[in-house]
């Protein structure tokens, strides 16, 4: 709450007395177990104290963006994966847990039910496209940011296979410590941002998962 909610309005109070536009990373965490993905508070459904954090910010930026000076954006983002999210360590996307996983033992390790997993993965180009195109923009409000095409685990685990065939997969017990608080399905309704943004189209998750895998095959080889 600290860092996510109230640095967050210090940072908007700074921006606005100094006039500087603001684009800030919200969260499809909002949405908790809601069957439904829209940028309204009834869809809203936090289910733990990350999530929590990020509404809480969003719902200040809503009450208070009538008296601001300024553009101010927030970008609900889904699952992004790709180059530069190292530092996330046990936060990192799937895609990079697996990559790191094929490393160690040729193995993948998805939890059991992993098909059921249904979530919205958005390749990190696509997201710094439309944050540029916002920044470009300048158009104040709270918008999804995914592909609005889930897919599950075991999709990217299966694409992981196709490249390289003689990866294990093997399916683990789901931990007690997430259940009740982990988001079984995501997708992003698109349908305001699509009334923003023209010609709005995103990397396939074969085509994102890839492409991220060739780019790990370089960083990795380089870091030895």
């Amino acid at each position: 709450m600290q860092n996510n909610s109230e640095y967050s309005k210090q940072l908007l109070q700074f921006c606005n007395k100094n006039k500087i536009d603001m684009i800030y990373a919200s969260s499809a965490s909002v949405y908790g177990n809601s069957s439904t993905f829209i940028e309204n508070k009834r869809y809203e459904k936090p289910i733990n104290y990350y999530a929590e954090s990020k509404l809480n910010f969003d719902n200040y930026v809503r009450s208070n963006l009538s008296d601001l000076d300024i553009t101010v954006t927030g970008l609900r983002y889904f699952n992004v994966y790709g180059p530069g999210e190292f530092h996330k360590n046990h936060m990192s996307s799937v895609v990079l847990k697996f990559y790191n996983q094929m490393l160690k033992d040729n193995t993948i390790k998805i939890f059991k039910g992993s098909k059921k997993f249904i979530r919205d993965f958005i390749y990190i180009d696509d997201v710094i496209d439309l944050n540029i195109f916002f920044y470009e923009k300048k158009v104040s409000g709270i918008f999804n940011i995914g592909t609005s095409n889930p897919r599950s685990f075991s999709d990217i685990a299966a694409i992981f296979k196709k490249i390289n065939n003689d990866i294990n997969i093997k399916e683990i017990d789901f931990p007690d410590k997430l259940k009740g608080k982990y988001q079984e399905f995501t997708k992003s309704d698109n349908s305001l941002i699509k009334n923003i943004v023209p010609d709005l189209s995103f990397l396939s998750l074969e085509h994102g998962v890839e492409t991220y895998i060739d780019y790990l095959k370089g960083y990795y080889s380089h870091e030895s």
